[in-house]
């Protein structure tokens, strides 16, 4: 017999192989929109996508398209549209993040959005007889800035005591430790 490879999940549109891209909004009352993207077209960079964003407010930012409701994967600058999918707004919401700084000088709350990194961490505290080692959150779990926040939260400075009578330079190799 004849070897051919059968497709489906698309249709032909103008000559062209035609897949839909359902845009859901993850909003309530909010109407998903499907458009229709050439396949294999690279995702990320079909205009639909940028046309349809949601519009961004001073209460919310948006934050890409993703592949699941939970947003946890995004789409990636490649990848190429091989089937009808349906694709899910991410939102970034804006935050505070407070600081306990254990007796070190106060550091000032700062404005944060939800969901991305966080990249205008302070300097981190110091205070005589101590080491800073790292933020803790509010389950003392060690803070990652790259893993960012799902809302407002506190952080508090983790310290090691310095061993009695160490030298500036000894404190420095422990520091570095």
């Amino acid at each position: 017999g004849d070897d051919h490879a059968v497709l489906s999940n698309f249709v032909i549109n103008d000559g062209v192989p035609s897949v839909t891209v359902t845009l859901n909004y993850n909003e309530e009352g909010v109407e998903d929109v499907v458009v229709n993207g050439e396949l294999n077209a690279v995702i990320s960079t079909m205009e639909a996508l940028t046309t349809n964003a949601p519009a961004e407010t001073d209460a919310r930012h948006f934050g890409g398209w993703y592949y699941d409701a939970e947003c946890t994967q995004a789409v990636g600058e490649t990848d190429a549209l091989l089937a009808s999918i349906v694709l899910y707004a991410k939102y970034l919401y804006p935050a505070t993040i407070s600081f306990e700084t254990d007796g070190a000088d106060p550091i000032e709350a700062i404005s944060v959005w939800t969901g991305v990194a966080i990249e205008n961490m302070p300097e981190n505290p110091s205070k005589p007889g101590y080491i800073f080692r790292y933020w803790l959150d509010e389950n003392a779990d060690e803070f990652v800035p790259a893993n960012g926040v799902t809302g407002s939260c506190t952080l508090y400075a983790y310290f090691e005591e310095l061993p009695v009578g160490s030298t500036k330079e000894e404190a420095l190799e422990i520091q570095l430790e």
